[in-house]
Formats: C-alpha cells, structure tokens, sequence
C-alpha cells in the first residue's frame, strides 16, 4: 500500500518486517475499509517489550477496494476503536491513550476532526441505525450515550 508517497504493508508477506507498521480497528462501509495506521512503527517491526503501541502516532486511514487506493484522513491523538457512521460521511474514534481519551468524529470528505465526547479512555464506538446517537465503553467501567453532533 502506498499513502501520501509512503509504501508500506500492512500484514505479513515475503517481504518481512521491515515494511510493515502497526495496523488496528478495521471498520467496514460497503467497498471502504477504514483503519488505523502507525506510519512511523515503518522498519522498527517486531517493536522491543519497552515499546507500546501508544508510542506512536496513529493515523485514520481509508482503503477504497474498488479502486484499489489508500489515504490519511487524520491524525488521532492516541489509539483508537472505531465506527463508521450509517451514511459513510463520518467516522468516530474513541481514543484509548495514557493522554488522552473521549470521542472524535473526522469527517470523511474533509478529514476535519471533531472531539465530540470528553471523558476517559473510550472503547468499542457504536452507532444507533439512525446515526443520530452513539454509545461507547469508558475506562472500561461503563456505557456513555451521546449525540452524534
């Protein structure tokens, strides 16, 4: 895969691991796959014990499979789970990182990011079928319900 002029896999092949970064939270609409990167996990693969994964700086990626294309949509503040809203116009992030946590919405036309739920770390987003409304795990302690702004 190829973004914004870097190339780079994102599972093992017979290349080894000196092309591969970090990858998590696939989420699907329809041919659009949306991810999340580290770009500069690129050639530091498999990372040392002292290492996390929080370590880094995680990208929102796309992958159009009609077209076979890929592309950085933002920049996220930390590590993240992901949904894709009902209508495929926006994507939220609950961020999971020592720094920061709550709940980011990025735009998929523009990659404008939104913060649009503070709190703790968040997990595991869910849209409601309407995409009016959200829910999400904080701290793994409990749900959080908010509007989807």
């Amino acid at each position: 895969m190829t973004v914004d002029g870097t190339t780079f896999n994102l599972s093992g092949s017979d290349t080894g691991c000196e092309s591969m970064v970090l990858v998590r939270s696939p989420a699907t609409m329809g041919e659009r796959l949306f991810f999340i990167t580290a770009p500069d996990t690129l050639g530091r693969l498999p990372l040392p014990i002292e290492v996390y994964p929080s370590d880094f700086t995680w990208h929102l990626t796309e992958w159009d499979v009609g077209s076979a294309t890929a592309r950085f949509l933002a920049e996220l503040p930390g590590l993240a789970d992901l949904a894709v809203s009902p209508d495929g116009r926006s994507v939220i992030a609950a961020v999971a990182s020592d720094h920061v946590g709550g709940v980011w919405s990025v735009d998929v036309d523009t990659g404008k990011k939104t913060r649009i739920a503070d709190g703790e770390r968040a997990y595991h987003p869910s849209f409601s079928p309407d995409g009016k409304r959200f829910v999400y795990v904080e701290a793994f302690r409990r749900l959080r319900f908010a509007e989807a702004r």
